[in-house]
């Protein structure tokens, strides 16, 4: 029988066993959510190592346990270092050669360096994808506030490997695709820079005027630079149908045609040559390469393009600057139209306006890249979050399909 001080004694019990219930469903939804992908990334107290496999983590307190199980079996271990912004962040390019140097940014700078030996005190680690084919290519510790950074500077229609291993490990990533989906910090291989207004303009007239006198000495019509013996088909086509119409010189190693060194055929191009054929090697999103800004737009060319639909140039490109092959019903109506822009000097430098208002940047090779690039990276390490981003799948929207696939369906040949 019960008395009136053990009813609500029942229900105090049941408040405690529904409660305890309670905070248990929770740890175990906060404990799946964590081990996302089998991996975790998290923070750790000073002096603490961690073990990551793909089942369990594991503290482990002394660095040379740590590093003397490393030989039987692959593991990264996190271990705590933290970067006092009184003192230069240090940048090591893990799988690049390059000389030491610092890079000044006004009131931020930062030094770069290629030696391993530095990794443990790095404020951030670069890796370039086209060096790394497993996990076993990356270092074998991470620090808690250390940065991993992703170079991705070619379309991933190159790449040999897949990089689903890095799921977890990178923070950020840094590319040719100027979508913040993918790049963190943007690397493409040309921009275009409108002019500030105190710029004298008379110049920028010349500039232009200087482009149309170019047209009065330009006698031959089209080329294209060839370093591949063998070409997408669709390529191949156009080419062969637009020989055909109109006179198209084609140079390389596998052809009948030879301009020399790289700066000989680019004086060529510039002095004798009024279109050039901007053709990418690749068909994927964004990917306009050195073809389109530095062989066409840096020698004052007008670029003919095809591969990416006319709004990824437009994004990009200065206004009015290229030809799309798209635009044409037919070959021979493209090559019409280049006849016409031939002989007509004012339509001809209508296609160079841009230079009035603006100007194109180009990238420096890998690992020079500039120092503007160096520059944002280094204010981005000074003012990083506390709690760093997580690439947790980047096989899923770096690869072929997500990337590439769509325009190779989609792609139009008239």
């Amino acid at each position: 029988m019960q008395t009136k001080y053990n009813q609500p004694l029942n229900v105090l019990i049941i408040l405690i066993t529904f409660t305890l219930l309670w905070m248990s469903f929770l740890i175990l939804c906060f404990i799946v959510i964590l081990r996302h992908d089998n991996i975790i990334e998290t923070y750790y107290h000073e002096d603490n190592y961690v073990k990551e496999t793909s089942h369990h983590i594991s503290y482990i307190n002394d660095s040379n346990q740590a590093y003397s199980r490393f030989h039987s079996e692959y593991t990264i271990y996190r271990y705590s270092n933290s970067i006092t912004y009184g003192h230069r962040p240090l940048i090591l390019l893990w799988n690049t050669k390059s000389n030491n140097r610092t890079v000044i940014c006004g009131n931020a700078s930062c030094d770069i360096t290629s030696q391993k030996s530095h990794a443990l005190h790095a404020a951030a680690i670069m890796f370039n994808a086209q060096g790394l084919s497993s996990i076993k290519d990356l270092p074998n510790a991470k620090g808690n506030t250390q940065v991993w950074i992703l170079l991705l500077l070619d379309a991933p229609q190159r790449f040999k490997s897949d990089l689903s291993f890095l799921g977890g490990l990178i923070n950020w990533t840094s590319s040719y695709n100027d979508d913040v989906v993918v790049s963190d910090i943007a690397i493409p291989y040309g921009r275009y820079h409108m002019k500030v207004a105190s710029l004298n303009m008379s110049l920028l007239s010349t500039e232009t005027r200087t482009v149309g006198s170019l047209l009065y000495f330009k006698r031959r019509m089209v080329a294209w630079i060839v370093s591949e013996c063998r070409l997408p088909r669709s390529q191949s086509e156009v080419i062969n149908q637009l020989q055909k119409l109109i006179p198209v010189d084609v140079f390389g190693p596998c052809r009948s045609l030879d301009c020399g060194d790289q700066d000989r055929c680019l004086e060529m191009l510039r002095n004798h040559y009024k279109f050039y054929l901007a053709f990418e090697k690749v068909s994927c999103r964004n990917y306009i390469t050195g073809e389109f800004w530095f062989v066409a737009l840096q020698h004052d060319i007008i670029p003919i393009v095809m591969g990416l639909p006319r709004e990824d140039y437009e994004k990009v490109a200065p206004p009015q600057s290229f030809i799309h092959i798209d635009d044409f019903q037919s070959i021979s109506a493209l090559a019409k139209y280049l006849y016409k822009v031939s002989n007509d000097i004012n339509l001809y430098q209508s296609y160079f306006e841009w230079k009035r208002n603006g100007f194109v940047s180009f990238r420096n090779p890998w690992p020079v890249l500039g120092d503007a690039y160096w520059c944002d990276l280094c204010f981005k390490l000074h003012n990083k979050p506390k709690r760093r981003r997580i690439r947790w799948n980047i096989h899923e929207w770096w690869n072929y399909e997500t990337q590439c696939g769509i325009y190779m369906v989609n792609q139009h040949h008239p």
